[in-house]
């Protein structure tokens, strides 16, 4: 024999309608509110509540990167009107400026 049929075999039988009568009887509701009264609730008077702010060290970190950048930036910037500002050392030379120099050669004749 299978086991199914054993334990289908052992079913208890049914509860009688008396036994049903008997439970519904003994049941009783709570009354209903009286929601003739509206209800409003006391005010506080104490303060809220803050809370305090997250520390983070990701914002810390975001922090350090922002000024590392800013730096970088400022240095770019003063490299670079360095870079336009160019002093240029003089041509120094090794003859007299007001000498005339036309003794040295002659200009030909033109055909």
């Amino acid at each position: 024999q299978l086991r199914t049929m054993v334990r289908s075999r052992s079913v208890t039988p049914c509860a009688s309608d008396d036994d049903l009568n008997a439970s519904t009887s003994s049941f009783k509701a709570n009354p209903m509110p009286d929601f003739s009264r509206t209800f409003v609730p006391k005010h506080d008077k104490s303060r809220l509540t803050e809370p305090a702010p997250f520390v983070l060290k990701s914002d810390a970190r975001g922090s350090e990167k922002e000024k590392e950048f800013a730096a970088k930036l400022d240095k770019q910037l003063r490299e670079e009107e360095e870079a336009r500002n160019v002093k240029a050392n003089p041509i120094r030379h090794s003859f007299d400026m007001n000498h005339s120099h036309s003794s040295h050669h002659e200009p030909r004749p033109l055909t």
